[in-house]
């Protein structure tokens, strides 16, 4: 915590983060809008 390193205090957290930083190795990086990536609509404006 004083160096500021990453730390997880239960194996399921730690299990989460290693398949995190192997997806992340794997898959090319890319940012995008949550609507974006589950196709998600835009909402019709409300009139006022």
């Amino acid at each position: 915590i004083a160096y500021n390193v990453p730390y997880c205090t239960t194996m399921s957290a730690a299990s989460a983060a290693a398949d995190a930083v192997i997806a992340l190795t794997r898959r090319r990086r890319e940012v995008m809008s949550l609507q974006e990536r589950f196709g998600v609509e835009a909402a019709a404006p409300v009139p006022t």
